[in-house]
């Protein structure tokens, strides 16, 4: 087994936060300076977090998914999720929405955008059921 040293460590783990907040253009499409396209369909990418604050995650997840969303306030807190593997978006979605159900908290949808909230708000409120086999 080879040891790495520091520059090695250093750059590993500087590889690693790259592919978590990196997100590829699509090809085609032109990147903007700070702006963070949707995975395209058929992509594979890094998805863990360690002791993640919660809107954090949750601005990963929009941005991967293209998908639009709204947080309440009262959403705090540390989220941890690991994929060893890589994940397409659906899968990263998937395993989005679990990590919200195990921290007490549920997304809807209500029109174009989700909304996260404390699954005691989500509870009787007028929304379209999601489906795990479309994704949406």
């Amino acid at each position: 087994m080879k040891r790495r040293g520091f520059l090695g460590a250093l750059l590993g783990a500087s590889a690693a936060f790259v592919g978590l907040v990196f997100t590829p253009a699509a090809p085609g499409q032109k990147r903007v300076a700070g702006e963070r396209l949707p995975w395209p369909a058929r992509y594979r990418g890094s998805f863990e977090f360690k002791d993640a604050e919660m809107r954090d995650v949750v601005k990963h997840v929009s941005a991967i998914t293209g998908k639009n969303v709204i947080v309440s306030d009262k959403v705090r807190g540390k989220i941890t999720i690991l994929a060893p593997t890589k994940v397409n978006r659906a899968q990263a979605w998937r395993a989005f929405r679990g990590a919200l159900a195990l921290n007490d908290l549920t997304i809807f949808k209500q029109g174009r955008w989700w909304r996260i909230v404390p699954a005691s708000e989500g509870r009787g409120a007028a929304t379209q059921i999601y489906d795990p086999t479309r994704g949406r």
